[in-house]
């Protein structure tokens, strides 16, 4: 007799069955255990009135929604402008049909990539049409080429943004859904306000990014595979887990761990079936089906909205294993700061629960922790076998994510971002379960210490979102010492408060000709004024000295102090200077900005390896134009700074000297070369003065390394000048090579990260 044959007076109990026809989970033997499953979730919140769901839908709405939608122009970190460049080739791609080309990157960031071409598509409808193929993702290229097409930059990454937001209500909306089919009402809407006002996930919400995009797929992934497995088995949930895994995978493809712990939840699943005859076996063979439906629905999501597998799947996927096992096992290419130290290359399986610590809330931290205890002493705490069960799925869910990231050798604290909804939600449940327990034990209501975590939860998180609005980012967890000793423990400053910094340059007169130089996010900056935003690194060589020639300010930033990416004498020069503008965000000084216009030459660099060179009787060559490669048939924009000026020599009603700039080959041989009379500009930044000259290069010039070499001519004799070094008092040739270049049939920066 089959089971679905057992009379309805004797309890249905186990059948043998011959291995070969062990039932699917949806079959008839199955019948009873999910229909006993779909009668524990009366306890759910799903179970509660209509009017109760619509109403917690629209509070959370509200709540998750206005804190990412405001303000949204008020920072930009420095990899948005890849993902804004990025977004542009896709949504060219796309139109042009060049559907390869959909391959960007190999997180690979397909869904930010809809959601930011869909922003150019409502600011920026016209871009395809103006743009001839896709642009370099590297330099802020794609600010400059949208600033030549008369679009502001920064409308177009708030329009991404503003679809990313939206995009992830939706999901958030979905999940609260799927939640209060596992947990009570008041649980599952604790949680979730919880997760709406978690400051760190706020703040990556708000950008165009892949961290918090993933986080809300791999979330509402995990909740409708729990509630298939810990409700009835129902297909649909399966077939909604299923798509948005497909969904995170698109967007960061190590959640593709959702698979394994899609399995490992089947099998403790499985452990408490009783078909008869077949063991472990049988349970593992039973899996197979709803694993094979949940991993096909998510397959054929990548295939569908990845075009780029329609036309090269081989290849697109060979570009992301070789990503992979970069990432693996080479780390960052920048330093990382943790514990007070640097690394450039894995900083250990300490870095993900450290800096979980630092950037969770308490009521997270504290959450978690009694969620596990829970769990462990489940039967001690009369915590009904399916809570076990939802709580265990929850759990092994970020701890496999988490697990899988702490393997790689490239780390940020952002990466593990995934981890925090579930987390959230773990903690909400811990902490009302708890407090119940509590209550009864104590002779008092179950709600009543409930009410009082759940107030005090509710009040930490809120005031942790107002300390930081809109720098999210800029939130540590004050039980560790808040953002004040952050920076002793890990990476602090990802372009917060930079647009403070803009709106102070924008109140110059000249501010569109104002060069401001940072060894941090120069990009970053670039989106809040019209100046120039370089790089910096004014070390002790001709280079370090050629910038500092070039700059009117100069912008410390904590990240480049943090990572010790600033040249030791040049903070020592700092620390005696006033700066013009100083930016504190959540008690921690995060920028200064520093007025260089008036300043003479620093004391390390007069006395270091700058390569000055003195001419008597003409004055002092301080630094030129440090070109590094160029094309045949251009021309060498060359630029002199000279001080320490012979006014009678340079003054006079006819040019006394000229200056002679020639292109030479490794052999010697001159190709090219220009002179021009020594005819000075008035005294610019820093009081010096300029000669510019334009070096031809020819288009016959042969590919290879060159050298820019310089005379300085008496005019009336033709003899070249005899210079010194100014370190060494050294006399110097007649020719002195001042820089060296490549001549090469492409300036085309590589894209990748």
């Amino acid at each position: 007799m089959l089971t679905g044959d057992v009379p309805a007076s004797r309890s249905p109990g186990p059948v043998p069955l011959p291995v070969s026809r062990i039932p699917r989970r949806e079959g008839v033997v199955l019948a009873p255990r999910r229909e006993r499953k779909r009668g524990e979730a009366q306890d759910a919140g799903w179970s509660k009135p209509v009017a109760w769901r619509v109403a917690a839908l629209l509070l959370l709405a509200a709540t998750f929604l206005l804190p990412r939608i405001v303000e949204l122009d008020r920072m930009v970190t420095p990899d948005e402008p890849i993902w804004l460049a990025r977004s542009a080739n896709f949504y060219e791609a796309l139109s042009s049909g060049d559907l390869k080309s959909t391959y960007q990157f190999a997180h690979p960031g397909v869904t930010v990539m809809w959601l930011g071409a869909a922003g150019y598509w409502w600011k920026a409808n016209d871009y395809i049409d103006r743009i001839d193929g896709q642009i370099s993702q590297r330099n802020n290229r794609v600010a400059l080429i949208l600033t030549d097409l008369g679009y502001e930059p920064l409308d177009i990454m708030v329009a991404g943004r503003t679809m990313i937001v939206l995009a992830l209500t939706i999901v958030f909306l979905l999940s609260f859904l799927y939640a209060l089919k596992l947990l009570p009402f008041g649980v599952a809407l604790f949680g979730f306000l919880i997760m709406a006002l978690d400051p760190f996930p706020l703040a990556l919400s708000r950008l165009l990014h892949i961290d918090a995009t993933a986080a809300g797929f791999m979330q509402l992934s995990v909740l409708a595979g729990s509630v298939y497995l810990c409700r009835g088995y129902r297909k649909r949930d399966l077939l909604v887990s299923g798509v948005a895994a497909g969904l995170a995978v698109l967007t960061r493809s190590q959640i593709g761990i959702l698979a394994v712990w899609f399995a490992v939840m089947l099998l403790i699943d499985a452990r408490d079936w009783r078909i008869a005859g077949g063991g472990w076996m049988a349970s593992v063979r039973s899996c197979i089906r709803p694993l094979m439906i949940w991993g096909t629905s998510a397959f054929v999501t990548c295939v569908l909205l990845w075009p780029a597998l329609w036309v090269d799947p081989i290849g697109t996927m060979r570009q992301m294993l070789d990503f992979a096992e970069t990432a693996a096992i080479e780390g960052h290419e920048n330093t990382v700061v943790f514990a007070g130290q640097l690394y450039s290359g894995d900083p250990g399986f300490q870095f993900y629960p450290t800096t979980f610590l630092w950037r969770a809330t308490p009521p997270v931290i504290v959450g978690v922790v009694l969620a596990v205890a829970l769990v462990i002493w489940s039967r001690r705490f009369d915590v009904p076998r399916v809570q076990r069960q939802i709580a265990i799925s929850l759990l092994m869910a970020a701890a496999s994510y988490g697990l899988l990231m702490s393997f790689a050798a490239k780390k940020f604290d952002r990466y593990l971002l995934p981890v925090y909804p579930l987390a959230a939600l773990l903690a909400a449940w811990g902490i009302i379960t708890a407090a119940q327990r509590i209550g009864r034990r104590g002779g008092m209501p179950g709600w009543l210490p409930a009410a009082s975590l759940v107030t005090l939860t509710f009040v930490m998180q809120v005031s942790g979102v107002r300390a930081t609005a809109p720098y999210y980012l800029s939130y540590y967890n004050p039980l560790l010492g808040g953002a004040d000793a952050a920076p002793g423990s890990m990476m602090v400053g990802w372009g917060e408060g930079l647009d403070q910094v803009g709106a102070f340059l924008s109140e110059l007169p000249d501010d569109a000709s104002v060069v401001v130089a940072t060894d941090a996010w120069p990009s970053a900056l670039s989106y809040f004024t019209d100046g120039v935003i370089r790089n910096a690194s004014f070390v002790d060589d001709p280079r370090g000295l050629y910038r500092w020639t070039r700059s009117d300010f100069y912008l410390l930033y904590v990240t480049s102090q943090s990572r010790g990416a600033v040249w030791q004498p040049w903070q020592d020069e700092l620390a005696n200077k006033e700066p013009a503008l100083t930016v504190w965000l959540n008690g921690l000084e995060y920028a200064r900005l520093y007025d260089l216009r008036g300043d003479a030459i620093p004391a390390f660099l007069e006395e270091g390896r700058s390569g000055m060179m003195l001419w008597p009787g003409i004055g002092r060559l301080v630094a030129w134009t440090d070109a590094t490669a160029a094309l045949p048939g251009s021309t060498i924009p060359v630029t002199l700074f000279f001080d320490q000026l012979d006014e009678s020599a340079l003054n006079g009603t006819e040019a006394v000297y000229e200056v002679r700039l020639q292109l030479t080959d490794v052999s010697g041989a001159i190709r090219s070369d220009v002179t021009a009379p020594l005819s000075l500009t008035d005294p610019g930044r820093h009081g010096q003065v300029q000669a510019s000259l334009a070096l031809p290069v020819p288009a016959d010039t042969p590919l290879g390394d060159y050298s820019i070499e310089l005379q300085v001519l008496n005019l009336q004799t033709g003899a070249p000048v005899q210079g010194f070094s100014f370190r060494y008092g050294e006399r110097l040739a007649p020719t002195v090579v001042l820089d060296t270049l490549e001549i090469t049939e492409s300036l085309d920066i590589p894209t990748g990260e």
